[in-house]
């Protein structure tokens, strides 16, 4: 695993993203029809792949 470091710009960016409506539909959209954890447990948590799809959208 690569460590990166990250500005206070950034870690912001990803504290908006994780709030995002977009990673909520995204959130919502994985738990179709395969609900392991109730959704608002699942909002509360922070994932690698919201990592890597906060960095995926910064590339944009």
């Amino acid at each position: 695993m690569e460590n990166q470091t990250y500005t206070e710009k950034d870690l912001v960016t990803f504290g908006e993203y994780l709030l995002s409506k977009e990673r909520e539909k995204r959130i919502e959209g994985d738990l179709h029809g395969k609900r392991t954890y109730q959704p608002i447990d699942t909002k509360r948590r922070v994932y690698h792949a919201d990592l890597e799809n906060w960095k995926n959208e910064k590339r944009k």
